[in-house]
């Protein structure tokens, strides 16, 4: 009789050759969806990578392109229209620097005028040749600056252009109020801070009462202006030349007088690199006067630092005479420089016909003031103190000059009138203006450094986050599913 067994499966050959066969099938469709996963995934990341280099790459060449716009005084006119006034034929006296250049043509030494230095020194001599630019005429009256071209950025292993130019002041004696006129000088400093050998040109603007007293090779332009041959100056090399300058008689009526001193160079040996300039301003300074009996006047020094907070202005006003005087102060500010808030018993003061109308309509604060000190006693001084602020386009033009008249008014007697200027620094005169990146602006006579290049797009890198961890949590999915298809045909 034949055994049944009842609740017990057979399991033969055929059945695990099949169940094997089904878990190579999974293993290999696990393994096929897994590559394919992370294949794109790696393509997904190198295509963003590419995106990100090409874009700081684009971003790069633009900013290796770009020209300031604005930042202060960086040079941003084009080449000028041939000027049809005469051009000196050559550069005033120097007092040549350390480092000796070789001229290009055979200097021709002018006459020294009285009072110029004529020693000789290991410094270099100057090159008669005249500008090849020359800048255009101005109306009666105005000056700019010498028009220049726009510089470019020196492309790889090419030399930077720089130049940098410093004044001293026109400062008067206590001789000046017995002279008819007088005769002094200005002393300009220039130093070649580029990386070649340049052609340094020099053009200067006096104010009015003030007139070029015949500085060998300078020539008069128009409206005060002058300008003077060409310097050939190595790189590093610095030197010193005087201009001779005649004051008017009736120049203190005027005061506070300023001028400005521009200089502008070029590489001759690439006349297509453009040109870089600086300038800077001098004050005009006269000692206290005319002399009159029973006053006396002093005014300090305002200097601006770099906070670009107010300074402090103060003038001292003396009564010399015998009996107790009224005294009263006025205060003559350039333009840019003004008293934000007038203080106690101080009013604003119409100008006069030969004051300068203002060249910045919009700044704020009193430039001219009258002051009340109240009864000053015999021998004593009464001082006053106005808080003074400066806008950044006149603390770059720094030095500047102010002026302060005192009056002393006796009960008695005749009234004592005395006038004075004072001088105006500011440290930011010798620090570079902020413009483009980290780069000094045509204050300091340099080309304009590469902008820097801003981040990759953020847009980009969160699509790529995005697409990396979607294909990972593909990945997880595909092997849970995986696992689970080999767990169903396990037996």
């Amino acid at each position: 009789m034949a055994r049944v067994e009842f609740g017990r499966r057979t399991r033969t050959p055929w059945t695990g050759r099949r169940r094997e066969a089904d878990r190579d099938r999974a293993h290999g469709a696990l393994a096929a969806v897994a590559l394919t996963l992370l294949t794109a995934t790696g393509i997904i990341v190198i295509g963003v990578a590419g995106t990100d280099r090409s874009a700081a790459s684009a971003a790069t060449m633009l900013a290796a392109t770009e020209v300031p716009g604005n930042g202060g005084t960086a040079p941003e006119r084009t080449n000028p229209d041939p000027d049809p006034d005469p051009e000196p034929s050559t550069p005033p006296s120097t007092e040549p620097p350390t480092n000796t250049p070789v001229p290009s043509t055979p200097p021709e030494s002018p006459t020294p005028s009285p009072g110029q230095s004529t020693q000789p020194s290991d410094e270099p001599s100057q090159s008669p040749s005249p500008p090849a630019d020359p800048p255009p005429t101005t109306a009666p009256g105005q000056s700019s600056p010498p028009p220049t071209t726009i510089p470019r950025p020196p492309e790889p292993g090419q030399p930077r252009l720089g130049v940098l130019v410093s004044t001293g002041d026109i400062s008067l004696t206590s001789a000046y109020w017995g002279a008819r006129s007088t005769t002094t000088e200005l002393q300009v400093t220039i130093r070649n801070t580029g990386e070649t050998t340049q052609l340094v040109r020099l053009r200067y603007s006096l104010p009015s009462g003030l007139t070029d007293a015949g500085t060998p090779g300078c020539a008069p332009v128009t409206g005060g202006t002058y300008r003077c041959g060409a310097w050939q100056t190595a790189a590093g090399a610095q030197f010193s030349t005087r201009i001779r300058v005649l004051v008017d008689a009736n120049a203190w009526l005027r005061m506070p007088l300023a001028g400005s001193v521009q200089v502008t160079a070029v590489d001759p040996a690439r006349p297509d690199a453009g040109s870089v300039n600086d300038d800077e301003g001098f004050a005009v300074l006269f000692p206290p006067g005319p002399p009159a009996a029973g006053v006396t006047l002093a005014a300090d020094e305002i200097a601006f630092g770099t906070t670009g907070q107010p300074s402090t202005l103060v003038v001292r006003l003396g009564n010399t005479g015998v009996t107790e005087a009224g005294g009263t102060v006025e205060v003559i500010l350039p333009d840019g420089v003004t008293v934000p808030a007038l203080p106690h018993g101080c009013r604003a003061t119409a100008p006069t016909p030969d004051d300068p109308a203002p060249a910045n309509p919009d700044q704020t604060g009193t430039s001219r003031l009258g002051c009340e000190l109240g009864r000053i006693a015999a021998g004593q001084t009464a001082t006053a103190r106005f808080s003074v602020a400066a806008t950044p386009a006149a603390q770059r033009m720094a030095p500047l000059s102010g002026a302060v008249i005192g009056t002393i008014i006796p009960s008695q007697g005749r009234t004592g009138r005395m006038q004075m200027s004072f001088r105006i620094t500011a440290a930011v005169a010798g620090v570079p203006s902020e413009g483009v990146g980290a780069m000094p602006t045509g204050s300091q006579g340099l080309l304009p450094m590469v902008r820097p290049v801003s981040q990759p797009d953020n847009g980009v890198q969160r699509t790529a986050i995005g697409l990396i961890v979607v294909s990972g949590l593909l990945v997880v999915l595909a092997l849970t599913l995986a696992a689970v298809t080999l767990r169903r045909h396990t037996p």
